[in-house]
């Protein structure tokens, strides 16, 4: 498996393991059991995983992580691919993460992200009968409800309905939220299963042929659909000849549009347009069931249309691009929750889920936290922060403005920071300066004999020893930093043997290291419970933060 070297990616695999599981087990189970409002119930399972888990981890940009990771295992999974739930699972992850970045880690935040997130099932379910029916769509609904108002003598605008409407699910999103702050769940230790699964191979994805020329295509037709609100006779004959085919060409793949059952609304939406829209005498208006026919019509061909198209979009080529580097963390997560979505799915009883689904939702909660916790991604902080970046990229000037933080909230530092000493516009050097004494030692200078060289440096060996002596009698500090770790300390040299007895400690210990030597550093002194803070990444003091304040 791929390292995952930041912690937020390893705690969005997680996340994103349990979330996946819950999506395709439950609702499975859902859909076995033909349970109504599926979709509401598993954005509020999703909502109270999510809010538990964060609640223990902390830290922004976990979720929206945790979601791009479970859209990608769904779109690269080697199973039917439905739009909807992805669209979903991108929207209330980023919902969530919203809520988390404007008002920070309290019970408001998960009650009025929960709230968000549930509200999108309803957004989405208005805005996909517009995306298949169009503009009719808005007619029918504002009729319907017109004579509902004339039947009941009660009168309520379409714009209030909608708004009624999306209250209760925002109130029932809440609600979610509030039980995934209140869950209170230990770690379960996590049961390993050998699997032979492969990992992402995007170049495997079976022995079907694909065309560019035919995603143009698709795509070309699905927007003529959209954008056309009247079809000529032309038209309406080229997107006849265009659906059959395309039904010839993919007959073998036509899936769960051979299923009657999908067209019911179809047919439904026909007969309630003949029954309100341009209503005269008559019960039933043939012009209002003409104008329902063209949205059926409309919802067919679109649908056909989407589908052909995921179809042609399961190309190697295009879900390569999805991730393009497989060394990246992203690709790493994904393949991380692979594996770990293997753990949790076989967590997952179907009949016990039925009789017991909140204790059933804790147990999902509890492995969660157990796989967190196998993989030194705990309620706590990492042991170690390693603060990188490039050559005079400003990982010191990160690093004190971090310390005046922490000087602020009156925490207690020990540890060295490296200052760079300039002349004449030119660095010459750098001075060691410990930070619970003050104490200024020569570090290093251009051009200094020294045994202890680095290019052009020459570093002063009693700074060393001054700071091993005196950190090693410092105790009960909340964080020791160590400026800069690199090539002395990768050849033994340096504060090599103070990082390694600072290590033993299992204290909290920040340490610079350059981005080149980051792997080098982590594999020569066997780093593992350990999280990343790039200085170019912006929110990177936030970040500092966030890590301290758990």
């Amino acid at each position: 498996m791929v390292a995952v070297r930041h912690q937020k990616w390893i705690q969005a695999a997680i996340a994103a393991s349990v979330w996946s599981a819950s999506e395709v087990v439950l609702g499975f189970l859902l859909h076995s059991y033909k349970v109504p409002f599926k979709g509401q119930i598993l954005t509020g399972i999703a909502i109270v995983i999510l809010t538990a888990l964060h609640k223990e981890w902390g830290g922004r940009g976990v979720i929206i992580r945790a979601a791009l990771i479970c859209a990608l295992l769904k779109l690269l999974a080697p199973t039917p691919k439905i739009i909807g739930p992805v669209i979903a699972i991108l929207v209330e992850g980023t919902l969530l993460e919203l809520s988390i970045c404007l008002f920070g880690r309290n019970p408001i935040t998960y009650l009025i992200g929960g709230g968000l997130a549930m509200t999108w099932t309803f957004v989405q379910k208005v805005g996909k009968l517009l995306f298949f029916y169009g503009q009719g769509m808005v007619e029918l609904y504002g009729e319907i409800l017109n004579t509902f108002s004339t039947w009941s003598d009660f009168q309520l605008s379409p714009a209030a309905f909608l708004l009624f409407c999306s209250s209760g699910y925002f109130f029932l999103g809440s609600l979610f939220g509030i039980i995934g702050t209140r869950i209170s769940v230990k770690p379960i230790e996590p049961v390993p299963i050998s699997t032979n699964n492969e990992k992402i191979a995007i170049e495997k994805m079976g022995k079907e042929s694909y065309s560019p020329a035919l995603i143009a295509i698709h795509f070309l037709f699905l927007v003529t659909i959209l954008i056309l609100s009247n079809l000529s006779t032309s038209i309406y004959t080229s997107m006849a000849v265009y659906l059959c085919a395309c039904m010839i060409l993919y007959r073998s793949r036509l899936g769960k549009i051979k299923n009657i059952r999908i067209w019911i609304p179809v047919f439904l939406v026909m007969i309630l347009s003949g029954l309100f829209l341009h209503k005269g005498d008559t019960f039933f208006s043939h012009a209002g069931f003409h104008s329902g026919l063209a949205m059926g019509f409309r919802a067919l061909f679109i649908t056909f249309c989407v589908h052909f198209l995921i179809i042609e979009l399961a190309n190697p080529k295009v879900k390569g691009l999805l991730i393009r580097n497989e060394k990246g963390n992203l690709f790493a997560a994904i393949e991380m929750a692979q594996e770990f979505f293997q753990t949790v799915e076989s967590s997952i009883e179907a009949k016990f889920f039925l009789k017991h689904p909140i204790k059933s939702i804790r147990h999902l909660i509890g492995i969660g936290l157990g796989l967190g916790k196998k993989t030194g991604q705990g309620a706590a902080s990492p042991q170690i922060l390693i603060v990188t970046g490039d050559v005079d990229s400003g990982k010191t000037t990160l690093l004190q403005q971090f310390l005046f933080r922490l000087k602020k909230r009156r925490l207690k530092v020990s540890g060295i920071v490296a200052e760079g000493i300039w002349e004449n516009g030119q660095k010459c050097g750098y001075d060691a300066i410990f930070l619970s004494s003050g104490e200024r030692h020569l570090l290093c200078r251009k051009g200094l004999s020294s045994p202890l060289n680095i290019g052009r440096f020459g570093f002063y060996e009693e700074a060393f020893a001054a700071g091993e002596k005196t950190i090693t009698m410092e105790k009960e500090s909340a964080l020791t930093v160590l400026d800069e770790i690199g090539r002395l300390e990768l050849a033994d040299k340096g504060w090599a043997s103070l990082l390694s007895e600072l290590l033993d400690t299992k204290n909290r210990l920040l340490i610079v290291v350059r981005r080149d030597f980051i792997d080098k550093v982590v594999q020569k002194f066997s780093l593992t419970n350990y999280a990343i803070v790039d200085v170019e990444i912006e929110g990177s003091l936030d970040e500092l933060d966030n890590y301290v304040d758990k």
